[in-house]
């Protein structure tokens, strides 16, 4: 009697047999004229934040921000993680924006909707403070 092949887990990448394929991201410059974000939640300890980006190329299947892209018409899945939306200069906004005088200074959250940072970062000129 024959044995059965014994069948093993394997993470892409980490095999040499494997080759990934490489899927490259667009960036597209974020039209949004606003940088803070208010939201008037119970279940949160703070009611605004800032998001320098719309869609993550970290990709992770639980991310609760997959669903923001449908708003722009794409898709959840493969175009939140090769469809990011950054904004650039965002430091200008926000001045004018924490400048008016009816702004109230409270704590900002950074980075809620998707992660602060991501790979592109390492490469692209775009991420300049003003």
């Amino acid at each position: 009697m024959k044995k059965k092949p014994r069948i093993s887990v394997i993470i892409a990448g980490l095999d040499k047999k494997f080759k990934c394929k490489k899927i490259n991201t667009a960036l597209t410059k974020d039209k949004s004229k606003t940088i803070i974000v208010y939201k008037t939640s119970p279940d949160i300890s703070f009611d605004r934040s800032i998001n320098p980006y719309r869609g993550s190329e970290h990709g992770c299947n639980y991310c609760f921000a997959r669903p923001t892209h449908a708003i722009l018409g794409l898709s959840s899945g493969l175009n939140f993680k090769t469809q990011l939306f950054y904004k650039p200069e965002a430091a200008k906004p926000f001045k004018k924006e924490s400048n008016e005088k009816s702004y109230t200074f409270r704590t900002i959250s950074t980075g809620t909707n998707t992660g602060l940072h991501q790979p592109p970062e390492k490469t692209a000129a775009y991420q300049k403070c003003s």
